[in-house]
């Protein structure tokens, strides 16, 4: 199932690996609520730490930041989710989003997850 917020709506960083060796994430400026609606702020980004850094923030394009359901976990829109995590969080594919502007974050459009590390901060 998706992450649940637990009460807490602070902030929270999403850190994966895929089965190419990349590292790369979210930081996501209210926890996911799996409600089928987008949630968050221009504080959310994407990144990719491994090969090399890089930042994706906010491009102003639209407001469509986190949006988490009971089988799905994703990131910006337009054409496509920047990031998306299947329920099992075993799957996800990452394109190019027009909410921030990012490249492809993982080794191929679609992926397959070997580690993934949720943070909250209170």
């Amino acid at each position: 199932d998706a992450p649940s917020s637990r009460g807490s709506n602070g902030a929270c960083l999403l850190l994966a690996s895929d089965e190419g060796g990349f590292v790369f994430g979210a930081f996501m400026s209210q926890a996911p609520r799996p409600d089928g609606h987008y949630h968050g702020t221009g504080e959310s980004c994407l990144f990719r730490a491994h090969p090399g850094f890089a930042v994706f923030r906010w491009t102003r394009a639209d407001e469509l930041f986190v949006l988490c359901d009971p089988h799905s976990l994703g990131f910006g829109s337009g054409p496509e989710f920047g990031l998306f995590l299947d329920d099992s969080f075993e799957f996800g594919t990452s394109g190019r989003s027009a909410t921030y502007g990012n490249e492809c974050l993982a080794c191929a459009d679609s992926f397959r997850i070997l580690r993934l590390e949720i943070w909250g901060f209170v």
